[in-house]
């Protein structure tokens, strides 16, 4: 006997579309997402390049900022473009969804290094950084994103970050802010032993 195979596609009512009633905001909130912060971008390169033609240095948040604008930019159009497409097809471009979490990601390590950063004194108690030291962090936090992708549609996952990976991100996340944390006693000690002498 031949096996017969089925497929059911149902659409949600009061013209949502292919979008569930818990999600049906989604694609308005990131084109409102998307203008906000392409506009903080552009005031943000705005704001570099008047430093630059100033100090004539790249060695300031400035250039960390924009790089982590960029990402986030980056990462609310391709979900946009994820959304566009979900909206029409009910599945969505996957490449697209896969890139807008990477890129997301790489936006909050960078943001994380550069807080971290200037906890432990950077601009204050000295002016270079070595801007390898993050790479570590950025690489454990793409694979952790990429890895929500494992079981994406299981249906005991109630949101992106369940299970495993969720919780290894989680508590990456706690470990960098507990470096932060001390980091931040670690200058403030620093700073009052060179008050005192």
């Amino acid at each position: 006997m031949p096996k017969l195979s089925t497929e059911i596609h149902m659409v949600a009512d009061k013209g949502l579309g292919e979008f569930s009633y818990e999600d049906s905001g989604q694609l308005g909130l990131h084109q409102i997402m998307f203008v906000i912060m392409a506009t903080l971008l552009g005031f943000m390169v705005n704001t570099h390049i008047k430093f630059y033609s100033m100090e004539k240095s790249l060695m300031a948040p400035h250039p960390i900022i924009v790089f982590a604008f960029l990402f986030q930019v980056s990462s609310i159009a391709l979900e946009l473009i994820h959304l566009w497409s979900y909206s029409d097809n009910g599945t969505g471009i996957v490449i697209a969804d896969v890139f807008s979490r990477v890129c997301h990601g790489i936006s909050e390590v960078t943001m994380s290094i550069l807080l971290i950063c200037m906890a432990s004194g950077w601009k204050l108690r000295f002016q270079d950084i070595d801007m390898d030291e993050g790479l570590d962090s950025w690489t454990v936090h793409i694979i952790l994103c990429l890895l929500t992708f494992v079981d994406d549609d299981a249906s005991h996952k109630y949101h992106d970050f369940a299970g495993v990976q969720g919780w290894l991100l989680f508590g990456l996340k706690v470990l960098l802010f507990l470096y932060f944390s001390w980091c931040i006693i670690d200058s403030r000690n620093k700073a009052k032993k060179s008050k005192a002498q």
